[in-house]
C-alpha cells in the first residue's frame, strides 16, 4: 500500500500506551499503591517524551492543543516556584525561575498560534467515518487528521506526491485500512496517511462500510446507526471533537452506544504488545 505510514502507526501505538499506562496509574492511586504509581508515572513520562519527539518531527502545526496544555501547565508551575523563591528570599533562584517563565510564555504564544491554525482547518471527513480511496479502491475508517502533510519529503515522493492536485497543504487523514486490502505478505499493521482529495464516502447501499482492523476496538466504541464508528472518549479528546450520535431509522435514541466499556472492564483497553 503506497500510502502506508510507519510514523502514523508509531503515533497510534504511543497513544495506546499513553491510555494504558494512564489507566493503570489512576487505578494504583485509587488503591493507594503509591510505589506502583511511582513506577507507572516514570513509565508514563518516558512515553510522553517519546510522543513529544515524534510530534516534533511532524512540525508545530500538527501538535494542536496538546502543546498549549503542556506549556500552560509548565508556566503555572514556574509561577508557583517563582513566588515560593521570593517568599523564601532565594532571589538567585527566583531570577532563574523568572527567566524560564519568560521562555515558557514565549513558547505558549507560539503553541497558541499553532493550535489556532489547527482548530481553524476545515476537514471534509470526521473521526470514525468510513471512507474509500478514490484511486486504490480500499476502504478504511478515519482515526486521526492533520491540517497538512506532516510526512518527510521522501515519503511524499513515494506516495505519488505528483498526483496531489492540492499539494501537501491540505488535510491529511490517518486511515485504518481494512485487512482485506492488505498485501498478502504484509507483516506490519497498515495505517494509511491519505490526502483529503484522495478520499470519498461510500456509495449508499452499494458499497460495504464494514472495516476489519486490529486497532478499531482500541479507538472506537462500535458502529453508529449509519455504519460509521463512534470514537472513544480519549480519541475525541485528542482531537477536541464533541461526541455526535447517529441513529438508524426507527432506532430509539435511548438505545445509545455507551461511552463506557462493559461492566467489569477498565476505562480503556490495554495497549497491544510489540
Amino acid at each position: 500500500m503506497r500510502e502506508h505510514s510507519t510514523r502514523a502507526n508509531e503515533e497510534l501505538l504511543l497513544f495506546f500506551f499513553q491510555m494504558d499506562v494512564g489507566t493503570r496509574l489512576q487505578r494504583a492511586l485509587n488503591n493507594e499503591q503509591y510505589e506502583v504509581a511511582k513506577q507507572l508515572r516514570a513509565r508514563r513520562d518516558q512515553i510522553d517524551e517519546a510522543m513529544e519527539q515524534l510530534l516534533e518531527t511532524k512540525g508545530s502545526r500538527s501538535k494542536n492543543r496538546t502543546d498549549v496544555t503542556d506549556v500552560a501547565a509548565e508556566g503555572l508551575r514556574l509561577r508557583t516556584e517563582l513566588q515560593r523563591c521570593i517568599d523564601e528570599e532565594r532571589y538567585e533562584d527566583a531570577a532563574k525561575a523568572r527567566d524560564k517563565l519568560k521562555e515558557v510564555e514565549s513558547a505558549l504564544h507560539i503553541a497558541s498560534e499553532a493550535s489556532r491554525s489547527y482548530a481553524e482547518t476545515e476537514y471534509g471527513f470526521t473521526l470514525g467515518q468510513v471512507v474509500y480511496h478514490r484511486d486504490a479502491g480500499y476502504r478504511g475508517v478515519v482515526c486521526g487528521m492533520d491540517p497538512n502533510c506532516c510526512e518527510s519529503e521522501a515519503w511524499m515522493d513515494s506516495a505519488d506526491r505528483a498526483s496531489w492536485t492540492r499539494g501537501p497543504d491540505q488535510p491529511f487523514y490517518l486511515v485504518l485500512a481494512d485487512t482485506a486490502f492488505w498485501e498478502s505478505d504484509n507483516e506490519t499493521i497498515v495505517v494509511a496517511y491519505v490526502p483529503e482529495e484522495k478520499l470519498r464516502t461510500p456509495v449508499a447501499e452499494e458499497e460495504a462500510k464494514t472495516v476489519d482492523h486490529p486497532y478499531t476496538y482500541l479507538l472506537f466504541l462500535g458502529p453508529d446507526g449509519q455504519g460509521d464508528f463512534v470514537p472513544s472518549r480519549r480519541l475525541r479528546e485528542r482531537y477536541n471533537v464533541a461526541r455526535k450520535d447517529v441513529y438508524s431509522d426507527g432506532e430509539d435514541e435511548d438505545e445509545d452506544v455507551s461511552d463506557e466499556p462493559d461492566p467489569g472492564t477498565d476505562d480503556e483497553p490495554d495497549a497491544p504488545s510489540n
